[in-house]
């Protein structure tokens, strides 16, 4: 039986919660799946997990070349070695090893793609938990990260669902509108989902030749820029991912970030969303532009506002985006 689904997996070093997302992915109802497991561990220690489940359909690729955290990399050898190797899947879900599908969602996502034949990429909202630690200031530091999380969240959802409802009153050219909205809000805006909420077609990853091998962070955001633009989006207005937060071993925003940390990870931040421009800059050139003032003028003048104050501050040698997690 051919796989609907292809999930791709990098993991490092997550044998705790790494089972319990290979099993939400194998445990969905009415759709055949496949699953792409890439240890970036240079000891290879997720191979005794995956060994452990006993199930065929799971495939481990222990990465020749591990990349010390880098996890466009990590995912594209995944998604390259799936086509070498003719690992069937006409859809692709980018799937981090500390997330849980939800159940029933593959069904939900392929029935969307079979009525939508023109869209490429369909996502959802973001569901966000923790699993409390037994550390009492570690829990308190769990449910600042939860509450953050959730607001950004619960209000990229708001977002999407507005756009969606602007679009749909547009009797002519809504899903060029709607393609529109969102590609200008991923570009010049802040990113609406994490990777693991978003299922992509096959053949539109090769199309755009799979996430930015140079991007260590920000790396799905910008990938998702590029699907979007390239072969629309469908948003289900229903949770796609249960998203982890609070995980002391997170690559972004762990808990345990010193000040200094944190400033460098702000730092490495900023250096790929310009990488990212760079990119944009030269694929669309002038059209970056127009879309620019489009954007900040008809849009989202709002969030115009909002980055001119930042700026302000920033002048004064305030920094507001450096904040705990």
């Amino acid at each position: 039986m051919s796989a609907d689904f292809l999930v791709i997996i990098p993991t490092y070093r997550r044998p705790k919660f790494l089972p319990g997302t290979i099993l939400s992915a194998l445990g969905q109802s009415g759709v055949n799946v496949k699953v792409v497991v890439v240890d970036d561990c240079p000891e290879g220690s997720a191979e005794t997990q995956v060994k452990a489940l006993a199930d065929p359909r799971i495939i481990y690729l222990k990465n020749p070349e591990p990349s010390g955290g880098w996890p466009s990399r990590v995912r594209n050898r995944g998604f390259n070695y799936a086509a070498s190797a003719n690992i069937p899947g006409e859809f692709v879900h980018f799937l981090d090893d500390d997330d849980i599908v939800p159940e029933g969602h593959y069904a939900s996502v392929a029935q969307i793609f079979a009525a939508h034949k023109d869209i490429g990429v369909v996502f959802g909202i973001v569901a966000t938990f923790i699993e409390p630690s037994d550390d009492k200031d570690i829990r308190v530091l769990q449910e600042k990260a939860l509450q953050h999380e959730k607001y950004c969240f619960d209000k990229a959802a708001k977002r999407a669902s507005t756009y969606c409802r602007i679009a749909s009153r547009v009797p002519v050219a809504g899903d060029k509108l709607l393609q529109f909205l969102f590609t200008t809000y991923s570009q010049f805006g802040h990113p609406m989902f994490v990777c693991s909420a978003a299922v992509i077609r096959r053949k539109s990853v090769a199309e755009i030749h799979g996430f930015d091998p140079q991007m260590r962070l920000m790396e799905d955001n910008e990938f998702y820029t590029r699907a979007i633009r390239h072969c629309g989006v469908y948003f289900t207005g229903k949770p796609s991912i249960n998203y982890r937060v609070g995980s002391a071993s997170a690559l972004m925003h762990s808990l345990v970030l010193s000040e200094e940390e944190k400033l460098k990870e702000y730092n490495e931040i900023q250096t790929c969303v310009a990488q990212k421009k760079a990119r944009l800059k030269k694929e669309l050139g002038l059209r970056f532009y127009t879309d620019k003032i489009l954007f900040f003028t008809v849009v989202n003048p709002r969030l115009a506002l909002k980055r001119i104050r930042l700026k302000l501050l920033r002048l004064r040698g305030i920094n507001p985006d450096i904040t705990v997690r």
